[in-house]
């Protein structure tokens, strides 16, 4: 038996700030987002960091890529 997929539902960024920022997660509950969901907007996240050399470039060719997309950018 398949079953259904999960429909991943999405909030407004301004809700989810508002929760952090004001640690009140009532106001959220109110309009249905779940307690789960509101809890775990309070949690502190690690932000993904990313690296030249993750990519295996360096500065240089970077730029030089960055200004050859936007002169084809331009010319559109």
């Amino acid at each position: 038996m398949i079953s259904p997929k999960r429909v991943q539902r999405s909030y407004d960024h301004r809700l989810r700030q508002f929760v952090c920022m004001t640690g009140d997660t009532d106001s959220a509950r109110r309009i249905g987002v779940p307690r789960s969901t509101a809890n775990g907007w309070l949690q502190p996240r690690a932000q993904p960091v990313m690296s030249l050399s993750q990519f295996g470039q360096h500065v240089e060719s970077l730029e030089t890529e960055v200004a050859r997309l936007r002169d084809r950018f331009r010319r559109k």
